[in-house]
Parts: C-alpha cells; sequence; structure tokens
C-alpha cells in the first residue's frame, strides 16, 4: 500500500499527461497476507483501468515469455517507469525485457544514478523522500506539485465518505485518533507495551478523544488488547474494512499515529496529520510521509529507543494544533 499511495502523484501526471489512453499497472502480486491488492485502491476511482501481475523474483523461461504475451498483447508502446530504486543492473534487465515486448518509450527510471537513487543531503544524512525522487524521475512529462492535495487524490466517492460516518457513529465524538500498530515487517514494531502506555496517557490526558485502530485482521486480537487500556470511547476496525474504506475513516480523525507502514501513507494522502514511528531499516525522511504537517520519530538506533514520553509529546503538539 505504501509505494501505491506514494506513487500517487505521478500516476495523476500520467493521466493528465495522457488523455484518453488505456492504463495498464504492471505490477507484482501481494508478498504478504497483509498487503492489499493494488486495483482495490486505485481501479474504482479510475487512476488505472486495468492491472497485469506477476510474481516477485520471476525468473523462469517460460513464466517470462507469458508475462511478454500479455504486454504485447495490451498493444502498449509506452511504459512509465515507478518502481522503487533497485540500482543500475535490475533496470537494465527490465529495460531489456519492456524492448522485447514490443515496448519503444520507457519513461522514468533511466541509466542515470542520481535518477534511480535517492538524492541525499550531506549535512544532514537524510534521504530524499520517495516521492520527490519519483516525480525527478518523470520530469519529462512536466513538474508535479508534491504539496497539492489533488496530486494525492483517492478520489473518495461519497458513498464511501457515508460508510465511515456510519462506522464512527457508536463513538459519540469527531474527535479521534487512528492508530495502525501492525506491518508487514516485524523489525518496524514499535512493541505492545509502549503502545498500551501510550494509550493509557493518551486517555488519561485527553479524554474528548476516542481511539480506532485499523489494520489487518490477524491484528485484531492485539488491537482489541491495546483498547483495553483506553478509558474513552474506542473502535476496533481490524480486518473489517477495505482500502478505500479505511482511507475513508482516516479522512475523518484527527491525526493519525503508526508505524513505517501503508497505513501511515493512505493516512497522509487523504490529509489527516500524521505522527510516524520509524526505526533504523532505512535511513531518514525516505519513507516518511509527505508534507510539513506531520511529526517522525525515526532513531537510527532502533525504533526500540524511540520512548513513550517522546510520542506524547508528539501528540500534545498534535492536539494544540487542532
Amino acid at each position: 500500500m505504501g509505494d501505491t499511495v506514494i506513487s500517487l502523484p505521478c500516476l495523476h501526471k500520467v493521466s493528465s499527461s495522457f488523455p484518453g489512453y488505456r492504463k495498464i499497472l504492471l505490477t507484482n502480486n501481494p508478498v504478504s497476507s497483509k498487503a492489499i491488492p493494488t486495483d482495490d485502491l486505485l481501479m474504482p476511482a479510475g487512476i488505472i483501468d486495468e492491472i497485469i501481475n506477476y510474481n516477485v523474483g520471476l525468473r523462469s523461461i517460460p513464466d517470462l515469455a507469458k508475462l511478454r504475451k500479455k504486454i504485447v498483447l495490451t498493444g502498449a508502446d509506452t511504459v512509465i517507469y515507478l518502481k522503487s530504486s533497485k540500482g543500475f543492473f535490475p533496470y537494465l534487465r527490465e529495460y531489456i525485457f519492456f524492448h522485447l515486448s514490443g515496448i519503444k518509450n520507457i519513461i522514468g527510471g533511466g541509466f542515470i544514478n542520481s535518477l534511480l537513487d535517492n538524492k541525499s543531503n550531506p549535512r544532514t544524512g537524510f534521504i530524499e523522500f520517495e516521492a520527490e525522487r519519483l516525480a525527478r524521475s518523470i520530469k519529462n512529462l512536466g513538474d508535479i506539485d508534491l504539496q497539492s492535495e489533488d496530486a494525492w487524490s483517492l478520489f473518495l466517492t461519497e458513498d464511501e465518505l457515508r460508510f465511515a460516518d456510519a462506522k464512527l457513529a457508536s463513538l459519540g465524538t469527531d474527535k479521534f485518533i487512528a492508530i495502525n500498530i501492525g506491518g508487514k515487517n516485524p523489525n518496524k514494531d514499535w512493541g505492545q507495551g509502549n503502545w498500551k502506555l501510550l494509550i493509557s496517557e493518551i486517555s488519561g490526558s485527553y479524554p474528548d478523544f476516542g481511539f480506532v485502530v485499523v489494520g489487518s485482521s490477524d491484528e485484531w486480537l492485539r488491537a482489541r488488547d491495546l483498547l483495553l487500556e483506553s478509558t474513552t470511547k474506542s473502535i476496533n476496525l481490524c480486518g473489517v474494512l477495505k482500502p478505500r474504506q479505511t482511507a475513508a475513516i482516516l479522512s475523518k480523525s484527527s491525526f493519525f499515529i503508526g508505524h513505517d507502514s501503508g497505513p501511515l501513507h493512505l493516512a497522509a494522502s487523504v490529509q489527516a496529520r500524521c505522527i510516524g514511528i520509524f526505526g533504523n531499516l532505512n535511513k531518514p525522511n525516505k519513507w516518511h510521509p509527505y508534507g510539513n504537517k506531520h511529526i517522525v520519530f525515526h532513531s537510527m538506533d532502533g525504533i526500540d529507543s524511540i520512548n513513550v514520553s517522546e510520542v506524547l509529546n508528539g501528540v500534545t503538539k498534535m492536539v494544540n494544533s487542532l
């Protein structure tokens, strides 16, 4: 989900640059039960028209031939390359494959390392936002205003927003904090003990705010256990929402708190203010939610080194800014 949301500004740019064209997304099958099918998020909005899936690490000659045939049958002659940076040689391999599949024009990526890799600030050590790198890589289509809300739009429908209102009705308040405690990678997990203490402190300090936890079905029990620490009204929606329904719920939140995971970027895309909790798997900035209204705690000493009092101070800043 995170990679998909990060690419939204570029996908909108593709639509405006090729009006009337059929947009076919070539992407890998989900690699985890926690991962969502990309078409569930994008196709209802008309951001893409079709999807072709392949398995991660595809190397079998017969399977590659089948994928090539699917691409050839689309009649496409242009590829917009929006993959996460993997370096020169993976790009070269895919460049050759696309040309063998009848693709004459590849926009994005390239043989220049500065387009494949995120720029680094030598003074701060921070890495360029991935959304900025992607926008820079397809600059031939024109500039992309990443600060624009329209650039991140999922075109949520009135029905989807009404669905969110109905799900939230039992809270009895418009003021709530959305939370996601999961993610595909356990090394990005802040830990149940930290989350419990945080929820307990927030509910004691800010009794006017409810809690709504979103996530996958295998996080439902953990979310239920977490919400026992709350003295305010709360709803556990883990495993009961589709991706766009989750986005609609997040759009109604006062703000969002979560790990480095897809729901964090989904919340940012619907203009929710976010508190992100990041460990040492990536250098600061690259995968942070884009924009200046978010608060990010990122420790290169590991996510366990981020203490509850730090995040609680972030919550206080968020509450005071509302």
